[in-house]
Formats: structure tokens, sequence, C-alpha cells
């Protein structure tokens, strides 16, 4: 199926084993994180008590860094945004031939995009994962993110629109 004659719209499986490829290396990025001491391990909840236990969290030393659940996003997202700033894909994009390009031009996405969409990919995430399948059943096989910042996922690199 082409979109805009760029190429090939990559198909759900694709799509799929590259994020797990890419969750595969954030988890062992998250790991590094975890054996250097920079995130430590969740904290020890002191109680029952809903009070003692926010109290207990306040005066954590760490307190931003202590929980995974805000580790393991952060590194995600700067681990995308980096990737698809730099060198246009992610590492699980490359290794099955995606580019992930601007619709419009069908070239890669810049700095500003890469974070747009990045912060948009979250919505797949939010309600049940519910986002991240809307691929499998829309015809351009987009997901929110993609109608969001105006870029398409390809299977095999975009060629550039003629300015015709």
């Amino acid at each position: 199926m082409a979109l805009d004659q760029q190429g090939l719209v990559a198909p759900f499986r694709h799509r799929a084993g590259a994020d797990a490829l890419d969750t595969l290396l954030v988890l062992a990025l998250e790991a590094g994180l975890w054996s250097t001491g920079l995130v430590s391990e969740p904290l020890p909840w002191r109680g029952t008590d809903t009070l003692d236990a926010l109290a207990t969290l306040l005066t954590h030393d760490s307190v931003l860094l202590a929980p995974a659940i805000v580790a393991l996003p952060l590194v995600g997202t700067l681990y995308v945004v980096l990737l698809r700033a730099l060198l246009g894909r992610t590492l699980g994009e490359h290794a099955l031939g995606l580019w992930l390009v601007v619709q419009r031009t069908g070239q890669p996405l810049g700095p500003i995009r890469a974070s747009l969409h990045a912060l948009c990919g979250w919505l797949g995430v939010l309600p049940l994962l519910a986002g991240w399948l809307i691929p499998i059943v829309t015809k351009t096989r987009q997901g929110p993110a993609e109608w969001l910042t105006g870029t398409c996922l390809l299977l095999g690199p975009p060629t550039p629109r003629s300015r015709t």
C-alpha cells in the first residue's frame, strides 16, 4: 500500500517487532543505570498508613530518580528522541528496515518533530494500549502519533517526492 508515492507503509508485525527490540534495548539501558546506582531500588514503605508512606517518599534522598516508574519512561523517551533526531530511526526500526518520515516530504524527522512524535507516542500507551493497536484497523496503518505529527512509518527507504 503506497502512501503519497513514498514507499510501502510498514505492516503492523514490523512495527511491533521494532518496538519489541527497542523495548529490550531500553530495558538493558535501565539495567545499566541500576547497576551504576543512578537509579535505586523502589522506596521502602514504612507501615501501612498513607501519610507515613508519603512522608517516607518526600524525605528520601533520591526521590526523583528512585522509582523505576519514572526512570523507565524517561530513558525510553530519550532513547527514541535522540536516535530519531540524530540517525533518523531507532535501532529496532533500523534492524527491520523501517523509516519514520515526514509524510508530506518523505524526509527524516528533525529534533522537534522527533520529540513531538515521542511525546504523542505515549497516547498509545495511556488507554490500555488501545492507541498502539490502532494501526491494525486503520486504512493508512498510522497510529495517533503519526496522525498528530504528520509522519508515516515506511518499510524500506523513502523515495522523496519530486517537486513538479
